[in-house]
């Protein structure tokens, strides 16, 4: 009951001209409760089970309230009128679900709710640029807060936050040159402001070596291969096309360096371990997969697959389903993953992107959302000689990447940082602008 009370409370605020504390609250449900307060808390008796509920109907609800305001955007935004473009297209596969496939209700409300946290762009267009500044300075610190808790895990040997959404896991890696104990909690906004940190943070003396550096060690502390690759890749392709090796690429393999010399032998064979799988993908193709990343390719393109078999499946796939679902009894995929005493799981994977939305939005679905991704993509690249237009295309090409090995592409994090990069580099464009006319 308390956590409708909150957002209510961020409502008066947002409705009273506080549109900054609205904003506060609005991250508190987005990263579920800053990533402190356990998941199960915001269970609540009216069907709402996530603290991703609350910032949906928040963000769905001052979207319609505003709608005069939001239709003067669209005259003149077009990456706004391609968000709306999208969800159009996602309102649709609602309908085809529930009439055509005749899926449940409730099945299809959870697997397409958060897609409509896109409309969190018209949020960061309502506020000033004095409002936005504050929210955006305020998310840095909460990560370097988060950062700190994060890397105090691995001694403590607990788990502090959790990742959002769900409660944080935990595995083991043990390897030739010791043990490790990998948390998955991450700081929901980690990468994004790591890139912030090296291209737009003009922190002077130690203090921003010292928060990159935090960053740095918080990425590494996983051990995740994808994420290390990811990271060097981006570094490599963007530095060689930008032409610009500059001090800011340099600085940035400097303090990677500088965080992985706590456990450098871990890192050196989790980056063996890589290396091994990609042999193993060009040595054994997919049909026999037998490793962790020919498993996820082999995954994707099964339901790719799926998708083509029907021309209905083109354009709406399955339709929206939930791992309980009637329907999900129906599929039988070969390639799936297997739980606790032996049962198939055929909708859910945290392990590659591209299964999910191949399987929820067909292949049409699927080049609509990349068309939108690589819209936002290009905008950053196309403004890469600003600080703001580096820092956007290494972090969505990270993400891009990290999309075969992970779900971050389809995340949560993804339909907050998208629109919220735009906003960013909008502000700075209008900025330079009004510095060219005052000189």
């Amino acid at each position: 009951m308390i956590w409708l009370l909150v957002l209510i409370l961020a409502f008066f605020f947002y409705f009273s001209g506080k549109k900054l504390w609205a904003s506060i609250i609005l991250f508190f449900f987005i990263t579920g409760g800053y990533q402190f307060v356990p998941a199960n808390a915001f269970y609540t008796a009216f069907g709402i089970s996530k603290s991703l509920d609350f910032a949906i109907i928040f963000v769905v609800i001052t979207f319609v309230v505003d709608m005069r305001f939001n239709f003067r955007i669209l005259q003149r935004d077009r990456f706004a009128k391609l968000i709306i473009f999208f969800l159009c297209f996602i309102l649709i596969a609602i309908v085809y679900s529930l009439l055509a496939y005749k899926h449940e209700p409730s099945s299809v409300l959870r697997a397409s709710r958060k897609f409509f946290l896109l409309l969190i762009y018209f949020n960061y267009r309502r506020l000033s640029k004095a409002e936005f500044d504050k929210v955006f300075i305020f998310l840095r610190y909460l990560t370097v807060l988060q950062s700190i808790v994060f890397l105090l895990q691995i001694p403590l040997g607990t788990s502090l936050l959790n990742t959002g959404t769900t409660e944080g896991a935990i595995t083991e890696f043990i390897g030739q040159s010791g043990t490790w104990t990998r948390y998955y909690n991450l700081p929901m906004f980690i990468m994004l402001f790591f890139f912030h940190g090296m291209f737009v943070d003009k922190s002077s003396g130690m203090r921003r070596w010292v928060v990159l550096t935090l960053f740095a060690a918080t990425l590494l502390a996983p051990l995740h291969r994808s994420l290390i690759f990811s990271l060097l890749a981006v570094l490599i392709l963007v530095g060689i096309r930008a032409r610009s090796w500059n001090k800011n690429f340099r600085n940035i393999l400097a303090v990677l360096l500088l965080a992985g010399a706590f456990f450098p032998a871990l890192i050196l064979e989790r980056v063996e371990q890589g290396i091994d799988d990609f042999g193993n993908v060009l040595e054994s193709g997919l049909k026999n997969p037998k490793d962790n990343l020919s498993f996820r390719l082999a995954h994707a393109l099964e339901r790719a697959k799926f998708t083509t078999t029907a021309p209905e499946r083109v354009f709406f796939g399955s339709g929206f389903l939930t791992e309980d679902s009637k329907y999900t009894r129906l599929l039988n995929f070969l390639i799936a993953y297997r739980g606790s005493g032996g049962i198939v799981t055929q909708i859910d994977t945290s392990d590659i992107s591209w299964s999910f939305l191949f399987l929820q939005t067909g292949l049409l679905g699927t080049l609509l959302y990349v068309w939108l991704y690589f819209f936002a993509t290009r905008m950053m690249w196309n403004n890469r000689h600003y600080a703001i237009g580096m820092m956007g295309t290494c972090f969505f090409l990270m993400i891009f990447f990290n999309s075969f090995t992970s779900a971050v592409f389809v995340d949560t994090v993804v339909f907050v940082s998208l629109p919220l990069l735009i906003v960013v580099l909008s502000h700075s464009l209008r900025d330079h602008k009004l510095n060219q006319r005052s000189n």
